[in-house]
């Protein structure tokens, strides 16, 4: 029990120390604005896909707004893969991940919404400053320092929606 209580311990100093720097950068507090969406929320659910070796796209987990909380899950098919490892702030990969506040993981991936070119891509697209799932699925982009996208899902199919729709 002493060495997952020293982990536990490690990890939390981590993701506090992990959000007083986002917050001395100017993004938390972006975030956290973007946080009560409630009536304006469109998208119900998104999905996290790894891009794999050879072009290959892992459907990670999905990342969903219960009410006012965040709720993240891993696939079933990632938990028997050997290939792949879990996200460093989800390192469990059987459990269902609640918040009331979004994880670093995703807040670290949106832009400060006040930058001038953000607001024109924010109105050009139609997007709610308000609809957190939205920005993410819209502004966070594709990044050289991580293998992680995020993109829109159909609920019904629980599959990722083709590129372009």
């Amino acid at each position: 029990m002493g060495a997952d209580t020293t982990e536990r311990d490690q990890e939390r100093w981590f993701l506090r120390a992990f959000d007083r720097m986002l917050r001395s950068c100017g993004f938390r507090e972006e975030a956290e604005r973007a946080e009560p969406e409630a009536e304006h929320a469109r998208l119900g659910q998104i999905v996290v896909i790894l891009a794999g070796r050879h072009g290959e796209r892992i459907v990670m987990g999905r990342l969903r707004r219960e009410g006012d909380a965040y709720r993240f899950d891993y696939e079933p098919g990632v938990m028997r893969r050997s290939d792949v490892q879990p996200i460093p702030e989800f390192p469990e990969l059987d459990r269902t991940y609640r918040a009331d506040r979004l994880w670093p993981f995703f807040t670290s991936r949106l832009p400060p919404l006040k930058r001038q070119d953000v607001k024109a891509t924010i109105a050009a697209r139609g997007v709610s400053p308000d609809d957190t799932l939205e920005l993410l699925v819209e502004l966070s982009g594709g990044s050289v320092a991580s293998p992680y996208v995020l993109e829109r899902t159909d609920k019904e199919t629980r599959e990722p929606e083709p590129v372009g729709s």
